[in-house]
Order: C-alpha cells, then structure tokens, then sequence
C-alpha cells in the first residue's frame, strides 16, 4: 500500500496544474487518527485520496476513496480485484479515474493522464521496488535494500530502483548504518541511476549527500540544486538534505533554520522536520522555540531515543540549568559499550562539574579514561560529536581538537569525512571556533573551498586566508 500510494502521488504530481503533497507531507499522518478534512487543512489541498490493499494468492483487491477535503464528503470510491500482474495498469486506471472525478466534481480543467511506460518490464522487480519503498518510508534501510538487490538482479536497468538504492546507500553514511555497501558502491549507483533517468531528482539529490560526505561542498550545493530544478513534486526531503547534510555543516545557520520553515509550510506533520527545526533553532541559541517544534515531535509519536533526540533534550536542559535532567538523558541515551566501560558515571561527573562550575579537571580525566576502554569500533559519528561537545564545555580544547581529528582518521578510512559536523556551529561550541586549532581542523574538513565561493559561515568572516568568528 505505501509503494502503491507513491506511485500514484509519483503519477499525480506530474500533471500540469494539479498541486499533489509528496510522500513525505502526506506520509506523515500514516498510523494516526487525525481527520481527513484537518489533513487537508494542513496540506493545503481540496481533496483527499485514501484506500486499502488487501492480497489473496496471486490476486489484489484495492479499495480508494476520493473524499472532498470542505464537506468530508465522497466524489468518488471504487473497488478493484486484480491479478498482481496487473498492479501497474491499475495504478494508472485508478489516476485516470481521479482526474475524471476531479474534472467533473471540483471543476478542474485541463487534466489528463497520458500512458506510462513501465519503469520495469519484470513484475517481479517492480513488487520487490514497492515494497522496498514501504520498509524505506519506515527507515528500515537495511530490508529496503536487500529488496532493491533482488529487483536490481532481476532487471539491472531498474532506474527507479537504482535511484532509491543510491539515496539509501548515501543516507546510510549519517546514520552510521552498518552493511549497506561502502563509498564507492554509492557513487556506482548514484552514476547508473543518472546515466538511466536523467530527469529523476532522486539522484541528484542523493549525490548531494555523497558530495558532502566526501567534502566537495561545492559540487554538493550544485547537485542539491540540480535536485530543486527537476523536483516536480516540491518534495520537502530535498531542502531537508540541504540543511541536515550542507548548510549546517558549513555554518549557515539561517539559510538552515528558514528552509527548515519552507518544509514545515508544506510537511508540517513530518516528525523528521521537526527535529531539524529543534536543532536549527538551538543551534541560533533560541532555545524557546527550538523546545516547542522538540515537543511537537515527540508528541506526534517521535521515540524520545531517536538518533540526537536525548542530545537536543540534554542540551536544553543545561541550558536551563537543569543539569541533573540532563545527566539522567545522556545517560539514558548511551549504548551498551559506553555503559560497560564506566560511561554512566562519567556523564553524571560532567554534569556536576558544569553546574559546580568547578571540577572540570577530575571530570576531563574521567573522559579520557572512558575514550581509552571504548574501541574504536564504537566511535560513531554521534559519539564522537559528544566526545567534543564534552571536552569543548569543559575547556578542555586540546583534547577536543585531537577527538575531532582522531575522527577523521577513521572516517578517511572509508575515503568520507562524515555528515555529523554541524554541531560545530553552535553557540557552545565558540570557543572551539575560535582556537587557532580551528583553521587546520576547517581546513582537513575542505570548508575554505566553499566559503571562499559562497560567503563565511553566519558572523564569521574571512580575513587574510583565515575564518574569523565572532
């Protein structure tokens, strides 16, 4: 049903003068009683498409109803029971059947869906694509991908899959996914999807992240673009990898916070915005606001452990002064090898020593000793992120810079620098900014590159090959 639902926004949305939510906006209410005439309210829309999918054997029975978004009236509903094989021919007619309703219903002029090659000539791959999609829209990369491989062996020349294939592989690099192919598989992806479906933003914008996973910003703002001019769909997850993946990771901070308010106006339910919205924000140091969209987000069914979630909550708590809530969340949020080598005690020890105000020396030293029992193996990007949040707060510099490097090592292992360097913007973290250290450390990270093209990073400015923030 998910497949089957993108499908048919994928269909919709390319036709002239009909304004279809992408994916994103409209799965957002996905496993939520909310009212269909409140969800058209907030897309914007006078219309609502839902349904069911029901299989039996080689049989699919599909139901739809078209509902008009004013009255919560029916248009339009329609029951369907066909042979799997025919799934894509009834995507189709279930379109045609939806521009004929919204000609004669809501007065809409000029429609027409014209006939669609079949992305794939084998079935077979074209079910495993649209079930990939679903486990893909539940951020269950790893199932999504063992799928796009079975479709992918069946017919090679799947552009639809390979681009879904190179987007997952690229994103997999900020979530520090484990087995979802490396660099190089990547970019072979990213290539074939391109050189296949050359209109298809889904590539570009996953070479975009790529881009800055290599650290050729300036080629990934190009491919981000790139992305934005053939997205036909205004779908909010290109300007949402433009924040996530570039500009925080460059410094600018309000390019970031007001394209994160342009995906909110179109996906205002999609929980992942909401978080970027929380970060954009704290990151400006307006934690007011950034605690507002961190609460919607849990409250719309977000897990409280979700990726840096604990870290945004924790940072706002010790920016309230609330330091034994803090303590309690990154404590909560450490994974088993950290809570194995001592990691509980030594969070609750920085905790003290920053509402102390003193203490910080016992507390570095407890550091050290527990990035000493924990392998390498177990240095993610996000933990490495707290590893220099930590030692930055406690004026520790030294040991931030050399966690900081000590990443890219590993990172450059796998010929990436990561996609988790935004947190280097915050307001915290100024002091790091302003060691001499800084500039080596921006300069292995590839940052003059784009500065130097685009402009220093939000209240910094550059000044005799130097960035100076204030």
């Amino acid at each position: 049903s998910d497949g089957m639902a993108e499908e048919l926004i994928h269909t919709l949305a390319r036709l002239p003068g009909l304004r279809v939510p992408s994916r994103t906006s409209s799965f957002a209410y996905k496993g939520r009683s909310v009212d269909l005439v409140q969800i058209a309210k907030d897309l914007r829309v006078g219309a609502v498409l839902e349904g069911s999918v029901r299989s039996a054997g080689a049989r699919i029975r599909v139901t739809a109803q078209l509902i008009d978004a004013d009255s919560g009236y029916h248009l339009w509903s329609q029951s369907y029971d066909r042979k799997f094989d025919d799934l894509f021919e009834l995507q189709d007619e279930l379109a045609r059947e939806i521009v004929r309703t919204l000609r004669s219903d809501l007065g809409v002029d000029r429609l027409g869906v014209q006939p669609r090659e079949a992305p794939t000539q084998r079935f077979e791959a074209y079910h495993l694509f649209l079930q990939a999609v679903g486990f893909f829209q539940s951020v269950r990369f790893q199932r999504a991908v063992e799928l796009l491989q079975q479709a992918l062996a069946l017919d090679p020349k799947f552009a639809r899959a390979l681009a879904l294939m190179a987007s997952l592989r690229a994103q997999a690099f900020a979530f520090d996914l484990p087995g979802l192919g490396s660099l190089a598989d990547a970019e072979r992806d990213i290539d074939r999807a391109l050189a296949l479906a050359p209109e298809d933003y889904g590539p570009c914008a996953a070479l975009g992240v790529l881009r800055t996973a290599q650290g050729r910003w300036v080629e990934a703002e190009s491919a981000f673009q790139n992305a934005l001019a053939l997205d036909t769909t205004n779908d909010p997850t290109v300007r949402s990898a433009m924040v996530n993946y570039l500009y925080e990771s460059v410094g600018c901070l309000e390019r970031s916070l007001a394209l994160c308010l342009e995906v909110h106006d179109v996906a205002p339910a999609w929980m992942v915005n909401l978080i970027s919205l929380g970060a954009a924000y704290q990151f400006l140091g307006r934690y007011d606001e950034a605690r507002r969209f961190l609460d919607l987000a849990i409250e719309l069914g977000l897990p409280k452990d979700y990726f840096f979630v604990p870290d945004a909550y924790a940072a706002d708590a010790l920016h309230r002064g609330r330091y034994d809530e803090a303590a309690s969340l990154l404590v909560d949020a450490l994974i088993p090898p950290f809570r194995d080598a001592g990691g509980t005690e030594v969070v609750k020890s920085i905790c003290a020593a920053l509402a102390r105000r003193d203490g910080y020396s016992s507390a570095v030293e407890k550091l050290n000793q527990l990035r000493s029992r924990v392998g390498s193996e177990h240095l993610t990007q996000l933990s490495l992120r707290r590893f220099v949040l930590w030692y930055t707060r406690l004026g520790a510099r030294a040991e931030a810079f050399e966690v900081a490097n000590q990443a890219l090592d590993l990172l450059a292992e796998h010929g990436t620098i990561g996609t988790a360097w935004g947190f280097m913007w915050m307001r915290e973290m100024l002091p790091f900014r302003q060691d001499p250290r800084f500039q080596i450390l921006a300069s292995r990270l590839n940052l003059f590159e784009y500065w130097n093209k685009f402009g220093p990073p939000d209240n910094c400015e550059l000044r005799d090959g130097k960035l100076i923030c204030h």
